[in-house]
Parts: C-alpha cells; sequence; structure tokens
C-alpha cells in the first residue's frame, strides 16, 4: 500500500513538473513571433539559439510525455526554423513557427 502511494505520488510530481517546459517554449516561441513580425533577423538568431536551450533542457520531460516522432519533429521543426531564419524568410519562418508550437502543444496536451 504505501509502495503503491509512493509509486503515484512520484508519478504526479514528474508529471507536475513536465508542465513548467510548456510555458517556457510558449514564451520563446512568443519572443521569436514578435521578431519575425517586426523582421528583426539580426534577434532572431539568438532567439533560436535560446529555444534550442530550451529543448536540450526539457528533452527527457518531452521524451516522458510524447512519443519518439514528436520530440524527433519538433528538433527537425526547430532547425528548419533556423534554415528559414538564416536565409530570411518570413513566409518559411512564419508557416514553422506555426508547426512547432502545433507540436509543442500536442506533447503537452495531457
Amino acid at each position: 500500500m504505501v509502495k503503491r502511494i509512493s509509486l503515484m505520488l512520484l508519478a504526479f510530481i514528474v508529471l507536475s513538473g513536465c508542465s513548467t517546459g510548456s510555458k517556457e517554449f510558449k514564451v520563446q516561441m512568443n519572443a521569436i513571433e514578435q521578431q519575425l513580425i517586426s523582421e528583426d533577423w539580426e534577434a532572431l538568431s539568438p532567439q533560436l539559439n535560446t529555444l534550442v536551450e530550451a529543448y536540450d533542457k526539457n528533452k527527457w520531460k518531452i521524451q516522458l510525455l510524447g512519443d519518439e516522432g514528436e520530440y524527433e519533429r519538433l528538433y527537425e521543426s526547430i532547425n528548419r526554423l533556423r534554415a528559414a531564419v538564416d536565409s530570411k524568410d518570413a513566409e518559411s519562418a512564419s508557416l514553422e513557427l506555426a508547426t512547432l508550437k502545433t507540436i509543442v502543444q500536442d506533447i503537452y496536451s495531457l
């Protein structure tokens, strides 16, 4: 009985901690969106680095919450966003940012 309660409590704590990653991604993606709107290409590169750092920091949480395909799609989408920003392609960057938002929402919707 004690083991069962301990296991349930541990699962609750882990899953509660996982939701904080969603906020971090949303903050970063909103900042990127604002810079895309203003076409501030110079500021986008450091912002993308921060998004990659958030991904690396929260990767284990994403692996717990999503399946392998979701977190791989998330990483691929971040890289496509970086390529669009590097080529200063606002349309592709906006589409990829929308894809990122959808993937993050899917992963964190428990």
